[in-house]
C-alpha cells in the first residue's frame, strides 16, 4: 500500500558472463572490499560476488541467470547483500532493527484509494460505520531468497527467484511484520484514512463470485521477482474473480476495500450488484436480537 519497496532502489544490470574471481563474502576496510578468502574462477550458487573495479571500491552482487543473462546490482560504501535486502524489503523485518527509513514514502495506488476515500466517505454519515483500527496487510514475508541468498541457492529455474510469502490455497489472515500491518493507528506502517487493497488470502476466503468485476485490479500481496529480469510483481484478482499476479510496472486497476465495525448492522441486500448490502444503525442493547 505504501510502497512495493520500503525506500532504497537498487537498479539491476545484466551481461554476459565476466571472467575473474569471485568470492562468497566481502569485508568493508580502507575505502574498499576485501574478498573473501572463498572464492571461484566462476560464478556459481555460493560465489556471488565480484570487484566492480580494479580497486574494488565497488562490487557487483549476481543474483539471477536467466537464459544466460547475468543480472546483478552494485554494492558500494561497504553495503552488502543482508544491507540490500534490508533496504529494499526490510528482509525478515528484525524487530530490534530501527524503522527509521521504513514506509517513508506512499505508492501512488496509496494517493487513488486516499482520494477516493476523502470524496466518498470522510466526513459523511457513512464513516460512523467504518472500523477505524484496521489493519491491512502487505505481508512481505521472504519464503525462498533465490540467487539473493549468498550462501547457496540455485541462480537459475524456479528456485533463483526470490518469492514472497505463498498463497496457493492459502487462507491465513495473520500478518507477521509489525512494518506490512497498515493502519492508521500504526507509526511504523501509518495510514492516512482507513482504506486498503484486498489481500490473497481474502480473496480465498471470499470466493471467486463475490470478486468478479470483469476487469483485473491489484491486491496488496505482493508475489516476488520472478521473470527474467527480476521485477517485482504482485498479487492481482482477474475480470474472472480469480488469482494472478503482474508485473507491479504495468497498470491494473484499482478497487478500494473498506471495513465495517463489529456493531454495525446489515438491514438489507445479499451483496449483489444490484442488491448491495444495505447497512443500517449501529447494534446497541435496544435492537440486539438475541433470537439464535
Amino acid at each position: 500500500l505504501v510502497g512495493y519497496m520500503y525506500n532504497t532502489m537498487y537498479l539491476y544490470k545484466s551481461g554476459s558472463a565476466p571472467s575473474g574471481t569471485f568470492s562468497n563474502d566481502v569485508t568493508w576496510r580502507n575505502n574498499k572490499y576485501e574478498l573473501s578468502s572463498n572464492t571461484s574462477n566462476s560464478l556459481d550458487a555460493t560465489h556471488h560476488y565480484f570487484c566492480e573495479d580494479a580497486n574494488c571500491t565497488k562490487v557487483r552482487y549476481y543474483y539471477l541467470i536467466p537464459g544466460g543473462i547475468y543480472y546483478y546490482i552494485i554494492l558500494e560504501n561497504g553495503k552488502t547483500i543482508e544491507d540490500a535486502l534490508k533496504e529494499m524489503i526490510n528482509y525478515k523485518s528484525n524487530q530490534n532493527d530501527a524503522n527509521a527509513n521504513v514506509n517513508v514514502y506512499s505508492s501512488a495506488i496509496k494517493g487513488y484509494l486516499d482520494n477516493w476515500y476523502k470524496k466518498n466517505i470522510a466526513r459523511t454519515p457513512s464513516e460512523n460505520y467504518i472500523d477505524k483500527n484496521i489493519v491491512y496487510c502487505n505481508d512481505r514475508s521472504v519464503v525462498n531468497l533465490g540467487g539473493w541468498n549468498k550462501n547457496g541457492t540455485s541462480l537459475t529455474g524456479a528456485t533463483g527467484h526470490l518469492q514472497f510469502k505463498q498463497y496457493t490455497n492459502n487462507t491465513d489472515l495473520s500478518c507477521a511484520n509489525t512494518t506490512d500491518q497498515y493502519s492508521v493507528i500504526n507509526k511504523d506502517a501509518k495510514l492516512t484514512y482507513p482504506v486498503g487493497l484486498i489481500t490473497e488470502p481474502e480473496r480465498g476466503l471470499m470466493g471467486q463470485e463475490y470478486v468478479v468485476t470483469g476487469q483485473h485490479f491489484w491486491g496488496s500481496s505482493p508475489y516476488g521477482f520472478t521473470n527474467a529480469i527480476g521485477y517485482a510483481r504482485v498479487c492481482l484478482v482477474t475480470s474472472s474473480g480469480v488469482t494472478a499476479s503482474g508485473d507491479a510496472r504495468f497498470a491494473t486497476g484499482a478497487r478500494a476495500v473498506i471495513t465495517l465495525r463489529p456493531d454495525a448492522i446489515v438491514t438489507s441486500g445479499d451483496g449483489g450488484y444490484e442488491t448491495p448490502y444495505v447497512v443500517g444503525p449501529l447494534v446497541t442493547r435496544d435492537n440486539i436480537n438475541y433470537n439464535y
